[in-house]
């Protein structure tokens, strides 16, 4: 049951960290004498926290009058056009780290006006312009450590905490229903027996972190339900009309993830422990019917290609096991929550 845009060649235009490479260097009008030096100098801002003003009224025009323009092929993702500005401006691909890159990204989205930041189309046109530095939220706040307490109390669920905590700022969760959200998705976690981190974990994945308006076109909402026979969103009831999902509000759609992880028989794959795994929890979402294997290095019957932190060494052709889905997914944690942006950073 997918998600994430990568799944079915429409990029996940944020992902979780860095994208693959674009198909051919990004050209443009724009370019122009003298960009370099100051672009060089808004990296050294990205990177210090200085701040500066969106471009606007009363703001300094952003370098490069200016940006490229780019046409968005198959394959591209906002992470990918902005590391292709980094490498042509004369950086070092790896040189840029995920949380620059998706600061970088967001900005673009915001500067083009993407109501999705987390979907672009080939044939699209953008400009990516150099980047600037931006107000964060002040509950923005380093991630905190990914191996919670089995009890999954000790801690205080941190991951889902700070994962609701963007998702306010983010504008996904009006501030009124987070009290509700907490206590529906530990409602869930308790009857289906996952950690609540965990499920954090899957949505970081799935919707950038509950944004009910994700989709790919095919999957929609927080967990993705896939349109199609015997897919998540039939599974939910919407068979029928799967993008009716996308007019749900988060808490309305943890019903159906209820719905569909009574239907996929979750509770099925409890452990010892009673707790369901992190890997079997994700794999409920992704192709429930992968979970038969159960060897961690075994490449898994999925569909793809997927994101690419979900494939062994984040080769595109790479295959997909239970070790890699567990390190990709704590990997886009990491690179999620190290720092988020607010709302007003994003167009809604």
């Amino acid at each position: 049951m997918p998600i994430n845009p990568d799944r079915t060649g429409q990029p996940s235009a944020l992902g979780g960290g860095a994208a693959a490479p674009a198909q051919g260097k990004p050209t443009g009008a724009g370019l122009r004498a003298g960009a370099g030096a100051a672009f060089n100098r808004q990296l050294t801002d990205l990177r210090q926290g200085v701040p500066m003003r969106l471009a606007g009224a009363g703001a300094e025009p952003a370098v490069g009058a200016g940006g490229v323009e780019v046409t968005v092929r198959k394959g591209d993702t906002l992470t990918s056009l902005v590391r292709d500005q980094w490498v042509a401006r004369g950086g070092a691909r790896d040189a840029l780290t995920a949380h620059e890159a998706h600061r970088w990204a967001l900005q673009v989205a915001r500067q083009n006006g993407l109501s999705n930041p987390d979907l672009i189309v080939a044939g699209q046109s953008l400009v990516v312009g150099p980047p600037t530095t931006v107000r964060e939220a002040k509950i923005a706040r380093p991630i905190v450590r990914l191996d919670t307490p089995a009890d999954g109390r000790s801690l205080g669920n941190p991951l889902l905490t700070q994962t609701l905590d963007r998702a306010v700022g983010l504008g996904y969760i009006p501030q009124r229903d987070r009290q509700s959200v907490v206590e529906r998705i530990e409602t869930l976690a308790s009857k289906h027996g996952f950690l609540p981190d965990d499920f954090a974990k899957t949505v970081l994945m799935e919707s950038d972190g509950m944004n009910p308006r994700a989709s790919n076109g095919n999957c929609h909402g927080i967990i993705q339900f896939c349109s199609g026979p015997d897919r998540g969103a039939a599974s939910a009831g919407y068979g029928q009309r799967p993008r009716e999902i996308l007019k749900l509000s988060v808490l309305q759609q943890l019903d159906l993830v209820d719905r569909y992880f009574d239907d996929t028989r979750l509770k099925d794959f409890r452990g010892r422990d009673g707790r369901v795994r992190l890997d079997d929890l994700y794999l409920t979402i992704l192709t429930p019917a992968a979970r038969q294997e159960r060897q961690p290095k075994a490449p898994l019957p999925i569909a793809g290609p997927q994101a690419l932190d979900l494939h062994v060494r984040r080769e595109r052709d790479g295959p997909i096991t239970r070790s890699s889905i567990l390190a990709g997914l704590n990997v886009n944690a990491r690179s999620r929550l190290g720092q988020f942006m607010v709302a007003d950073v994003m167009a809604r």
